[in-house]
């Protein structure tokens, strides 16, 4: 079906993720949050348990820095 992302529980999405993307990938409960909401919409956030993802394929990436100093 497409634009479905089949999430489970947090503990379970997270070691199905750790899998994929390796031990030291970064994802806490609000990144879980953001997959339930984010995956049917955007397949970077459904492929987090399926394959290995690029940060940088679709413009995401931990290197990024804000300009904004103001928050």
């Amino acid at each position: 079906i497409p634009n479905l992302d089949v999430v489970d529980d947090y503990r379970n999405e997270k070691k199905e993720i750790l899998a994929c993307q390796g031990k030291s990938f970064p994802f806490s409960y609000g990144d879980y949050v953001v997959k339930i909401l984010m995956g049917g919409v955007d397949s970077w956030f459904d492929e987090l348990d399926e394959k290995k993802v690029s940060t940088d394929e679709y413009g995401r990436s931990n290197s990024r820095k804000s300009t904004n100093n103001n928050f």
